[in-house]
């Protein structure tokens, strides 16, 4: 199952052989610590190679919505970066609205601010020249609106590869806020359009993930950390063995959140969606575990049978803490749990954050990831 974006902020991890220990540690500011940056100057693929200077040059980015994790985070990230433009910004209010921050901005004033052009939808987007000249799409919308926007985009890039030479072929890039459906078939069916590709596609490029898509991501952010990607080099060695338990636990300072009534789209399925099966914590959080452990362990961990216990607010039925057990095919045992419950605020002064703690246990030794 596909469900997870952003992964909560760990600082150490940590290898323990049988024999010895060895911490990975990542560059913490608040401790003075030197910041790791990549340089704007430079063009660098994912995997450190250089760019051709095709492949660096500005991307046009289109963010479709523009509620409160937009205005706070994608919008002004994109503005600083050198070799991005956001060409348009969707949503179908002209006054996005939030009690998370009761301050958002207009269409009308982001447009001006990051000189975008504004559209009500993506069927209006898709019919402009800004929609046949994107690059790639942030879709930040309500959870269960995720699904239809995806196919709209895997089918824009579709079309491009159909109707387009080889040379002249635009890919489509998708990055998806977690979770990435509402309900497990539509994010099977996600998958398998994405993985889809035509004779035609296998003999023009190799490089297309499928459907004239060039790149779809799940906005795991915390999984491209040094430290997590220190932690996948370990198990992906053989260090650790045969990996045969995961015990793993997150929790957040967000009962501010799940207790709060006028918390709606946090709190409460989405009316239109008949498989949405609750909301709350662990749609809105666990997913950020879930998405770590699978990125670092990889597929070898798949499930067979799940027990899980949840507690939920009385005041508006919103799942605040869970414990589940996950037998895996491989004999593998994983234990997660997670709870809103840690006292603070995000957003307080001083500010509280979440906690993590993920241990992963072999038969040659085990690996601790917390913070």
């Amino acid at each position: 199952l596909i469900l997870a974006l952003l992964a909560p902020p760990p600082t150490p991890c940590a290898l323990m052989p049988l024999s010895q220990r060895i911490f990975l540690r990542g560059a913490n500011p608040r401790n003075g610590s030197r910041r790791l940056s990549c340089s704007r100057s430079s063009s660098i693929s994912v995997d450190g190679s250089p760019l051709s200077p095709s492949a660096s040059r500005t991307a046009n980015v289109v963010v479709i919505g523009a509620g409160w994790w937009s205005q706070g985070w994608h919008l002004p990230h994109l503005h600083r970066n050198e070799r991005a433009r956001i060409s348009a910004i969707v949503d179908s209010s002209p006054h996005p609205k939030s009690n998370l921050n009761p301050k958002l901005e207009t269409l009308s004033s982001l447009a001006k601010k990051y000189r975008a052009n504004i559209y009500p939808s993506v069927d209006e987007l898709l019919k402009s020249q800004d929609g046949h000249e994107m690059d790639g799409a942030i879709i930040c919308t309500p959870h269960s609106t995720h699904f239809n926007i995806a196919v709209q985009l895997i089918q824009e890039g579709k079309r491009r590869f159909d109707e387009s030479s080889q040379a002249g072929h635009r890919p489509m890039n998708i990055l998806i806020e977690k979770p990435i459906t509402t309900n497990v078939g539509q994010a099977r069916e996600l998958h398998r359009l994405i993985l889809e590709r035509s004779e035609a596609e296998k003999c023009a490029s190799a490089g297309l993930i499928g459907g004239g898509v060039g790149c779809f991501q799940i906005n795991h952010s915390a999984n491209f950390r040094p430290q997590a990607k220190a932690a996948r080099e370990i198990v992906e060695s053989g260090k650790l063995g045969e990996i045969q338990h995961v015990s793993a636990s997150f929790s957040s300072p967000l009962s501010w959140i799940f207790d709060d009534p006028a918390m709606v789209p946090w709190n409460e399925p989405d009316p239109k969606d008949s498989e949405m099966l609750g909301n709350g914590f662990a749609w809105g959080q666990q997913s950020h575990l879930v998405s770590w452990i699978y990125h670092v362990v990889g597929k070898d961990l798949e499930p067979d049978r799940v027990f899980c216990g949840m507690t939920h607010s009385e005041k508006t039925g919103a799942d605040v803490s869970h414990s589940s057990t996950v037998l895996c095919k491989n004999g593998a045992v994983l234990s997660l749990s997670g709870t809103s419950l840690l006292p603070g605020n995000a957003h307080s002064d001083p500010p509280v954050g979440k906690r993590v703690e993920i241990k992963i246990y072999g038969s040659k030794g085990s690996l601790v990831y917390a913070g």
